[in-house]
């Protein structure tokens, strides 16, 4: 499950897209969530398992909660 945007604090899941890239550098693929609202992009991740637990951890997301 995907939280909300930390930045623009979008609560419209569908917003929130899984985005796959190839660097030219890198031989492997690698993901990232993007924020369609506000543009605010996740850290990478080599799957988008990963790449969600990533964005639901990130500092912004736990600062964003403790405001609550």
């Amino acid at each position: 499950m995907i939280k909300p945007c930390p930045f623009c604090e979008n609560m419209d899941k569908k917003s929130l897209r899984i985005h796959l890239y190839v660097p030219e550098w890198e031989a492997r693929s690698q993901y990232c969530v993007i924020c369609q609202a506000c543009l605010a992009s996740g850290p990478v991740a080599i799957s988008e398992e990963e790449a969600i637990k990533k964005w639901n951890n990130t500092l912004y997301q736990r600062l964003a909660m403790s405001e609550i």
